[in-house]
């Protein structure tokens, strides 16, 4: 299994470890004892969770989240659908109540491109106007995108305007027959000139996304992601502050 954890334990007794020991390890590899959560037979005080939500399943959990269950475990990076693409799909459909307050629509309607869960339904499109879903996909195939709901690092990605005919029409096809994809209207990402990190440090031209990070409301920083394609993966980061 891909998904590892972090963390850090205490030895036996009364008296801590005075450096908390930090480790990487498979899920399969921590069991629970019904009191503690341990990893080689030491005790498991803290988790950090360095893979996706979807990835959370099998036998190999079992340990984890019997101790997440009985509270005997602390995990600082919980379990969340929020990096479930499927979650844009309501946010973007006018027809439905999220519970939103008004700014919290308009920041909606500027910063999450129109988004639908392919499937057999009627829906509104981007411009409002009611749609087929499955048949507009099909048709408007140059202004639009496909994505795993899942998907991450630039992976299971087709750009509608870079796909032959055929490469679309399959990806749809599998799309309404699994239902764990979305589409997604197209939105070209800024390109702007970055130093690189070479002698001179010479700009080079990279299309970019910038994802800020709140904390109790407030910006406290940025990530951006940078890449020289019309896809921006995970793993080419630049961690920005607010200044």
């Amino acid at each position: 299994m891909s998904a590892s954890f972090s963390f850090h334990w205490y030895a036996r007794g009364s008296v801590p470890v005075a450096t908390p020991v930090s480790v990487r390890a498979d899920p399969a590899e921590l069991e629970f004892d019904g009191t503690r959560l341990r990893h080689l037979g030491e005790p498991v005080d803290l988790l950090l969770r360095v893979f996706f939500t979807e990835e959370a399943t099998g036998a190999s959990m079992a340990g984890v989240l019997a101790a997440l269950r009985a509270r005997a475990v602390c995990m600082i990076s919980r379990f969340s659908w929020n990096g479930h693409k499927a979650v844009f799909d309501p946010l973007t459909d006018p027809r439905l109540d999220c519970g939103l307050t008004g700014d919290e629509q308009e920041a909606v309607r500027r910063c999450i491109p129109w988004t639908r869960l392919v499937r057999e339904t009627r829906t509104s499109g981007p411009d409002g106007a009611d749609v087929d879903l499955v048949p507009y996909v099909a048709r408007e195939r140059e202004r639009l995108v496909l994505k795993s709901v899942g998907g991450h690092g630039g992976k299971e990605v087709l750009l509608g305007w870079r796909a032959s005919a055929g490469e679309w029409e399959a990806r749809r096809g599998e799309a309404v027959g699994d239902r764990s994809w979305v589409v997604q209207e197209r939105v070209d990402a800024p390109v702007e000139s970055y130093p690189l990190l070479k002698e001179g440090f010479e700009g080079a031209a990279f299309r970019s996304d910038c994802s800020p990070t709140l904390m109790d409301g407030k910006m406290v920083g940025y990530l951006i992601r940078l890449s020289a394609s019309e896809i921006t993966p995970y793993h080419f980061l630049y961690l920005g502050q607010d200044h």
